[in-house]
């Protein structure tokens, strides 16, 4: 065999056949080669954003079915409210009758009303201001629920950037430290800024309950709505400190600041800029505001006690803030 195929490549048409085909045919193949080579890279890349579109596809669906799991669970609260409202409504309606029918008759005598008509009004009065009140505690709470539900607070992944920061027996934490970091403090933000030793959401915390020793935010509060705060923040950092801990906030003084406009001490813009935000970025928006005693009411209401305005109408650049504290009972 091995000497035949010596002959044969002795032949001198064999090599001519071969150059032949080398030249006339292999550069056809290598384009087909690199052709199905291309659809195979493309074909790659299309299943890849598939599957990348696939996964986006997912994960909105994972988000909707828990949105309407909570819908459900809070589908009983929602109907019980409706159904009391409408009942109180058809209250106030046999109560308006009934009022009007009394002005008529009173309207037909020359009797100035006394106090037993004012008595006999009292009742329709406290059923209107019921209902008021009704009305609008159901709107708020449906409107919390769909507003700032468990996605509302800006969620991000923990990463501890300055362990040495975090390894004392007293914790103090500087909750949105931005760029001013302060010393004895682990200085928390949602942004990996210089001297932040904690990259963290303000709702998430790698700390168990009770461990605290302060709690500080400077100008971090106005950025959550009051029902927000009031029923998720504050109560959340109020677990987190230990027993006597202590809580701290700087945060725009309203109260100063309109003051000070009426005054015509402060240009409109700088009132505007305050109350509402610079409004740079995503999370530079403000969506409630303070005044000493409406912070230290919601403090209270919170569990906190020993309520002290440290200072007030302090200047801060263009802003006039209000400094509080407050502790967690012994």
């Amino acid at each position: 065999m091995r000497k035949l195929l010596q002959r044969l490549t002795r032949l001198r048409g064999v090599p001519q056949a071969r150059h032949v085909a080398e030249r006339a045919i292999a550069p056809y193949v290598r384009d087909d080669v690199h052709q199905l080579l291309l659809d195979h890279q493309r074909t790659a890349e299309r299943v890849s954003d598939l599957e990348s579109q696939i996964a986006e596809t997912l994960s909105v669906l994972a988000r909707s079915i828990e949105r309407i799991d909570r819908v459900e669970t809070h589908l009983p609260t929602v109907l019980n409210s409706i159904d009391s409202t409408n009942s109180t409504t058809r209250l106030l309606m046999r109560e308006a009758d009934e009022l009007k029918a009394l002005i008529a008759t009173q309207s037909h005598t020359d009797v100035s009303p006394a106090d037993d008509f004012r008595a006999e009004l009292s009742p329709h009065i406290d059923t209107i201001k019921y209902l008021l009140r009704r009305v609008e505690t159901v709107r708020a709470e449906m409107m919390h629920e769909l507003r700032y539900g468990p996605d509302r607070v800006h969620v991000i992944e923990t990463k501890v950037v300055n362990a040495a920061a975090l390894d004392h027996r007293e914790l103090r934490l500087n909750i949105g430290a931005g760029h001013i970091a302060m010393d004895g403090y682990v200085n928390v933000d949602i942004r990996e800024l210089p001297g932040i030793d904690l990259v963290a959401s303000v709702d998430r915390l790698p700390f168990e309950p009770g461990t605290i020793t302060e709690i500080f935010s400077s100008h971090v509060l106005e950025h959550f709505a009051e029902l927000e705060l009031q029923r998720k923040l504050l109560p959340y950092w109020y677990a987190l400190l230990k027993s006597g801990g202590r809580f701290r906030a700087v945060v725009p003084d309203l109260e100063a600041m309109t003051e000070a406009y009426t005054r015509g001490e402060l240009s409109f813009e700088t009132l505007r800029s305050v109350v509402y935000g610079g409004q740079e970025y995503e999370t530079d928006f403000h969506l409630t505001g303070f005044t000493p005693d409406s912070l230290s009411s919601l403090l209270t209401e919170c569990g906190f006690r020993g309520v002290n305005i440290i200072a007030k109408g302090r200047p801060n650049g263009e802003c006039l803030e209000f400094e509080i504290s407050a502790s967690k009972p012994a």
